[in-house]
């Protein structure tokens, strides 16, 4: 005998009134938290070439950043809908408030260590560092704004601060998407066109040990002659072609590296623009709740001293 959870029942369950918000919170938090948790056996990083300047023991920072930074940024995204879930603002207003206050020491710390990860994260291109900037600075701003309007009362200005927070911290899944129609444009519109600069080291760390002594080695060579010998070394560059080639995994990274910013950037676009739309879409539901916060700052004397 199978059970069934029919919409109804699920909105009272979730406490939602309006099936949109109920299938917008699906969407966005639900697949936001499942995504967070396919990571919790985080191993190593899933673009090739990224444990190279993780686990290098000389660069302890990087490899300190990045463990702080899952320990950070997994939880709270597995944290997301029990905050987004009227039900529990409303019956567990206690949990909901101290989930927050985690929350919110979960994500500073999480964007603390991103800029630092920023500068070699998937090639550490200017494009791509200018979005952790933005995302970082941006969903910190947000996270003080949602934290100062429910100081005041402002329980209205705290949903839309907050909900924008998670919009901005959202593009990070948003971005995985967009690298699908990317990387399909560049293999159907423009194959090997495309070259990252990549470091002859990097080059090297990407082949397992016993790959050195291969005949299949020469081949690297030839593809990267100035790799030669002694110089896989960081400072010595050359030009990787962008493609999907498993068995060259430098042109797999260099794929990555090459659409990451891009991604990353239609990605933050699509979240926000989601956001505004929602926002604006249930502006009634904001209306409620500033006449609710109204009559708490009242009630407290608030109103009367501004006035």
């Amino acid at each position: 005998m199978t059970m069934t959870v029919s919409p109804p029942a699920l909105l009272r369950i979730t406490g939602f009134t309006r099936r949109s918000n109920l299938v917008y919170f699906l969407l966005t938090a639900c697949v936001f938290a499942i995504f967070c948790l396919r990571h919790v056996n985080w191993k190593k990083p899933s673009i090739p070439g990224e444990e190279y300047w993780y686990g290098r023991e000389e660069d302890w920072g990087m490899k300190v950043a990045i463990h702080v930074h899952l320990l950070c940024v997994i939880p709270a995204g597995m944290l997301l809908p029990l905050q987004f879930l009227p039900v529990m603002r409303k019956k567990y207003i206690g949990l909901h408030r101290y989930s927050g206050r985690l929350l919110f020491v979960l994500l500073i710390v999480g964007n603390i260590t991103a800029l630092r990860l920023g500068p070699k994260s998937v090639g550490g291109t200017i494009d791509t560092q200018s979005l952790i900037i933005v995302v970082a600075i941006g969903s910190t701003i947000s996270i003080f704004k949602s934290w100062s309007a429910i100081r005041g009362l402002r329980i209205d200005l705290h949903r839309v601060w907050a909900m924008r927070t998670w919009a901005l911290i959202g593009s990070i899944l948003t971005l995985r998407i967009m690298l699908y129609p990317l990387i399909i444009g560049i293999l159907v519109l423009s194959p090997n066109q495309y070259h990252v600069a990549k470091s002859c080291a990097e080059i090297i760390f990407l082949y397992p040990p016993h790959f050195t002594n291969s005949t299949a080695f020469s081949d690297l060579y030839q593809r990267y002659p100035l790799c030669r010998g002694g110089n896989a070394m960081e400072e010595t560059f050359v030009a990787v072609t962008v493609t999907m080639n498993r068995e060259r995994p430098e042109e797999m990274a260099a794929m990555f590296h090459a659409t990451f910013g891009a991604a990353f950037w239609l990605g933050l676009a699509i979240n926000m623009l989601a956001c505004e739309i929602y926002l604006h879409a249930t502006r009634d539901e904001d209306e409620g709740l500033k006449k609710v916060s109204m009559s708490k700052r009242k009630a407290l004397g608030l109103e009367a001293k501004r006035e």
